[in-house]
């Protein structure tokens, strides 16, 4: 079994360590955000309604490159982390399911709003609801629906309603009626997730008590009927471990199961990130620990820091791969508790994006546990495989955060940070996707000063030779994409080749783009195909319109949010996914004038000169490695009497040349 999992970043993200005591770039001032729970957004009644709901207006251009799923007026998709919201079935299809409300303000049609992408009777791909009538799951009020795969070839949600929540199911996905088939009733909020693996049922929720709050965890292998444990805190997760303020809602996320492993993450601010895995179903578990909190039993009613800690935000992604391994991504920032109650101080600018497997250490510093997330910047490399996917965009080019003449007019989101949002998927055994939502100061939106959200991807591709995952600088880059060190003491630019901005130059220059999860048709390693799609809402004003916030320019404002496809061509056949080449740009489009190959074509032998020891791969057209060899300064021969004629890739180091075999 191959060794899948060490990572290394190809690309410099010069980033220095910020020192525990350290004066901040930023005003702190500007940025003091108090924790504010909006205790009215699930008071509101349950009342009967019909399961399609009629949307008013339609007011979003689309992309050619984008697809409607459905609509919303109401836009709090998630308090942190997104549930499974899409799935994509077998034979090319694919479910789809979202909060929505179309009747504003007190939205009392609130409910799990939904579509399904199927082969139409002409045989033309599409969705099976018209967007302009957007199909609802509940006839009572709920939302924040979590959705997965049931039986042969069922689906199967469960939502919140308010107290308590709902599971759904359809024998056939896509057709048929919604059968309630379970619940799980109780006197207070709930935020429930689903996974299913081989028919057994895996709800996990957090649950708003009197003072605090829990996660809970039920499993059941016969259709609802019974449900053992029910209700029950997972074990090495309860009171023995952790505090119980320690969590809230929305800041745990399933991984979609694979090879009979099912898997979930925390990821919350008062906690250690925490990885639940099991092997047999649920039966047992076992606990990783990527993260430890600094303060073991953090209270924020009677504790305050003594410094600012670097904590995860509840942005995150889990995923486990074929050989039963977790990867997980997720969003971090700088916080600090200075009164007691729950109070607390972030600095969006700091937010950071990492990645982390189950090969790599944990992230752990014996001598400042507060500042480990933050590891240090100034290599190309770190020596444990630890990578950092995103850090302090700059999107404008003027070396600086701040917006046009110095706004800094961040938008309030449950989930803080400069960076809202992060989804990854695993596209084939040899390639990783992963979408961020990042504020992008380069576009002032009304109300002025708030500054537009933009979703960005970027690729990564397993090395075979070195065993570990390297950056795929030959993807697209955005040369308008700049990261920079906030934290030096002068502004250090650093190239981030490789991200790719897929809203940039669509008719969305002034719309807020959020909420980003990839759907991926996995393939084998070497093989064509390995294609995905984005999922995302697009909204004409910036933050949520239910939140009552400072900092929340879109309070009250119910502007319709599309829930949208995005692919780079929309030409489906059967199952069959378009394979998305971002701007028509090869792989291996980048010739280095270091690299000399000669001759060029060549038959049963190539020179290859190089200026220092590399390892080379030679690449057919299909992606795969047909000859690796590890070469010297100078000129080395390399063998290519085994290859076809016909046109091929050399990858040494970090250059790319052409070859042709005659």
């Amino acid at each position: 079994m191959r060794k899948l999992f060490t990572m290394c970043l190809a690309i410099l993200i010069a980033f220095v360590s910020l020192a525990q005591n350290k004066q901040l770039r930023l005003d702190p001032s500007q940025y003091d955000i108090p924790v504010k729970v909006d205790a009215g957004i699930n008071n509101h009644p349950n009342i009967n309604m019909p399961y399609n709901v009629t949307q008013s207006t339609k007011t979003v251009a689309l992309a050619p490159q984008e697809t409607e799923v459905g609509y919303t007026y109401y836009d709090l998709q998630s308090n942190s982390t997104l549930g499974n919201r899409f799935y994509r079935y077998a034979d090319g299809s694919i479910g789809a399911t979202w909060t929505g409300g179309m009747e504003a303000t007190a939205f009392p049609d609130r409910g799990s709003f939904y579509n399904f992408w199927t082969e139409l009777n002409d045989g033309s791909w599409g969705w099976e609801i018209n967007p302009n009538d957007v199909g609802r799951i509940e006839n009572e009020r709920a939302g924040w629906p979590s959705y997965a795969p049931y039986g042969n070839n069922g689906e199967l949600i469960v939502s919140h309603n308010g107290a308590g929540y709902n599971l759904y199911k359809r024998d056939q996905a896509g057709t048929g009626e919604w059968d309630k088939f379970s619940e799980y009733v109780s006197t207070k909020s709930t935020w429930p997730r689903v996974c299913v693996n081989n028919d057994v049922i895996h709800v996990l929720h957090y649950e708003e008590l009197t003072d605090h709050g829990d996660i809970y965890y039920s499993r059941s292998a016969d259709n609802g009927q019974t449900w053992s444990p029910h209700v029950e805190t997972p074990h090495l997760i309860g009171s023995d471990y952790y505090h119980y303020l320690a969590f809230s809602s929305d800041r745990y996320i399933w991984a979609e199961p694979n090879n009979g492993v099912i898997a979930f993450g925390i990821f919350s601010n008062k906690s250690d990130i925490i990885i639940m895995k099991s092997e047999n179903n649920g039966d047992t578990w076992e606990k990783i620990i990527p993260w430890e909190h600094p303060i073991p039993f953090f209270d924020y009613n009677t504790q305050i820091f003594d410094d600012t800690i670097c904590a995860p935000t509840g942005a995150a992604s889990i995923m486990i791969d074929d050989d039963g391994k977790c990867h997980i991504a997720f969003v971090v920032c700088r916080y600090i508790y200075t009164e007691t109650g729950g109070s607390y101080t972030y600095w969006p600018a700091s937010t950071c994006a990492l990645y982390w497997n189950e090969d790599m250490p944990n992230f752990t510093d014996v001598n400042n546990q507060y500042d480990v997330l933050y590891v240090d910047r100034h290599t190309e490399y770190m020596d444990d495989g630890r990578c950092i996917l995103a850090y302090g965009f700059d999107f404008d080019g003027d070396g600086s955060w701040y917006g046009t003449n110095g706004n800094e007019g961040i938008t309030y989101y449950r989930t803080q940070g400069v960076i809202n949002n992060i989804s990854m998927a695993q596209v084939s055994l040899d390639r990783l996707v992963f979408a961020v939502c990042a504020t992008d100061e380069s576009v002032i939106l009304t109300p002025a000063p708030y500054m537009a959200k933009r979703i960005y991807l970027c690729s990564y591709n397993f090395d075979e030779i070195y065993e570990e995952w390297r950056f795929d600088s030959s993807w697209v880059t955005d040369p308008d994409m700049v990261s920079f060190d906030l934290w030096s003491e002068t502004v250090v630019e650093i190239d981030n080749a490789g991200w790719y901005g897929m809203i940039k130059g669509f008719v969305h220059n002034f719309d807020e783009c959020v909420y980003p999860q990839i759907l991926a048709q996995k393939v084998p390693a070497g093989e064509l195909g390995g294609n995905f799609y984005v999922f995302y809402s697009i909204d004409q004003t910036p933050g949520e319109a239910i939140i009552e916030h400072a900092r929340n320019p879109q309070y009250g404002i119910y502007t319709e949010n599309t829930i949208v496809m995005w692919a780079e061509a929309m030409d489906f056949s059967g199952a069959k996914f378009p394979e998305i080449k971002p701007d028509g740009v090869d792989k291996y489009r980048s010739e280095n004038k270091n690299l000399k190959v000669y001759p060029n074509p060549a038959t049963n032998m190539v020179n290859i000169s190089v200026e220092e020891t590399v390892n080379c791969i030679i690449y057919n057209m299909a992606g795969q490695a047909v000859v690796k060899q590890v070469l010297s300064a100078g000129s080395n021969t390399v063998n290519i009497s085994n290859l076809k004629t016909g046109v091929y890739f050399i990858s040494a180091g970090n250059n790319n040349a052409k070859l042709i075999v005659e």
